[in-house]
């Protein structure tokens, strides 16, 4: 690694910690202020730190963090600290990381259709982005929300319409389709200690148009915020060998209000 590279990867290391320390510190901050007016406001939150063995010889370590402000605006982000699949001289050491940092405001109370906003920060040179798209929480659309919520599920979609980075040819137009969900499985009858959850991103534009990457963990509570998890993970952009794994692994989650 070159001198300018090891700058600019610091750079991007530091980034990515400091967003995450200013949405935690700022929506801390919020609901400890916000009590005090609107004791009734709809606020909650979690971070959870994830680490796993994936069956493709690798390990990843996780931290996902959600930030529900208010009824119009939240903050959710995760980085990945992964060992090269394809790097076998680094498998002792996390060699890269990706990550993602959205603001969604919803403007009109009642209405689950709003904006969203995304950082993507990658190890590495010139590959950081920043999308914008339309997004809808399909589970909270009157009419119906009430049958996603008899069932534990939640489920929402992002369509990335467009994308800027540094100079290159993706600048501009750029269409993704982002699904997220999670279902907590028999809720009240196993007291929310079971849960599915996951996201797809389908690319539609570029030169990785239709291109799949998608995620999918569950996780059992065992005691206490601990639980274990299994994850499946498929990435269409990646060699065929190190296309499809399971990853296996320990999961703490600490919820706050």
């Amino acid at each position: 690694m070159n001198l300018f590279s090891f700058k600019h990867t610091t750079r991007q290391s530091l980034l990515t910690g400091l967003i995450f320390i200013f949405g935690l510190s700022t929506s801390i901050k919020s609901y400890s202020q916000s009590e005090k007016v609107d004791p009734d406001a709809n606020r909650f939150g979690f971070i959870d730190v994830n680490a796993y063995y994936d069956t493709r010889d690798a390990s990843t370590l996780t931290i996902n963090y959600l930030a529900v402000i208010n009824d119009k605006l939240s903050y959710f982000s995760f980085i990945n600290f992964d060992q090269s699949f394809f790097k076998e001289g680094e498998k002792t050491d996390f060699s890269s990381y990706y990550s993602e940092h959205n603001l969604t405001y919803f403007p009109i109370k009642n209405l689950p259709i709003g904006i969203n906003t995304q950082a993507v920060l990658i190890s590495g040179v010139k590959n950081d982005k920043l999308r914008f798209a339309p997004t809808w929480n399909v589970s909270d659309t009157p009419g119906i929300s009430k049958f996603f919520k008899s069932i534990g599920l939640s489920w929402g979609i992002n369509f990335h319409v467009l994308q800027l980075q540094p100079k290159t040819e993706s600048d501009g137009m750029f269409f993704q389709m982002e699904h997220f969900y999670r279902w907590n499985i028999l809720g009240k009858k196993l007291n929310n200690r079971l849960y599915l959850s996951g996201f797809a991103d389908h690319t539609l534009s570029g030169k990785n148009a239709k291109g799949l990457v998608t995620e999918h963990q569950l996780g059992y509570r065992v005691s206490n915020g601990f639980y274990i998890v299994a994850e499946y993970r498929h990435f269409s952009y990646f060699p065929k060998k190190y296309r499809d794994g399971l990853g296996l692994g320990l999961e703490y989650e600490i919820k706050f209000k």
